[in-house]
């Protein structure tokens, strides 16, 4: 599935996770930070997935307030939405790059891919 239609099809449950849950999003997000960075300014990754990934963390950390009623954004706060935006990022690079860069900053075992 395409990054497009993972933003879009799939289910961020977020309101739903455990406190202890929440905690282990939030201490990824250094790793992930260094890993999408590095993805960022690799050209074999495609466009599009930056574009996307960088166009939803600004508007998740822009001034403009999102109602509660919207589903997952609403209720999350913007560092567990911004950990999940990174990880449909990372998912969305080839496989092959994203594996040299885990290598490269000494990640292995903290990703999944």
């Amino acid at each position: 599935m395409s990054f497009v239609g993972n933003l879009v099809g799939r289910r961020l449950n977020l309101g739903n996770l455990s406190p202890i849950n929440r905690v282990q999003l939030v201490l990824r997000l250094p790793s992930i930070l260094r890993l999408s960075y590095r993805l960022m300014l690799d050209a074999r990754v495609p466009l599009l997935p930056k574009v996307l990934a960088i166009a939803a963390i600004l508007f998740v950390l822009s001034p403009l307030d999102v109602p509660a009623w919207i589903p997952v954004i609403g209720q999350a706060g913007d560092i567990l939405v911004t950990v999940n935006i990174l990880d449909f990022f990372i998912k969305a690079a080839p496989r092959y790059v994203v594996q040299e860069h885990i290598v490269n900053l000494g990640l292995q075992g903290k990703f999944s891919i």
